[in-house]
């Protein structure tokens, strides 16, 4: 897998952790992946947190995603239904940025399927 630099060592960090999210979701076997996408939209959205400078910043923009898809992908309910209420509130504005957050960071780390 090729890495994109970002002329940054934090972010060529995320980068290189997100690529191999990418690449552990891409490589699940059906039977654990819904498993595997939990974990790692959660660990995706402690990257957030982690993470500084642009890429960060879209991280963060992306983190109701993260914990929609998180809630989404697991065994609780109850958690998946208050997720799709919490991302059905956002504005128009709100649901913009978090596109175009996703466009940052897929062409920033060059991505393909996780986002």
């Amino acid at each position: 897998m090729l890495l994109v630099g970002c002329g940054d060592s934090a972010a060529d960090e995320a980068c290189a952790q997100l690529q191999e999210y990418e690449t552990d979701v891409v490589e699940a076997d059906e039977d654990h992946a819904n498993e595997v996408l939990t974990a790692t939209y959660a660990d995706m959205n402690d990257l957030a947190e982690e993470t500084e400078g642009e890429l960060g910043e879209a991280l963060v923009e992306l983190q109701p995603l993260f914990l929609q898809l998180e809630s989404l992908t697991g065994a609780d309910e109850t958690a998946a239904a208050e997720a799709q209420e919490t991302v059905a509130e956002l504005s128009e504005e709100e649901l913009d940025n978090i596109d175009d957050a996703a466009d940052y960071v897929n062409e920033t780390c060059d991505l393909s399927v996780l986002l």
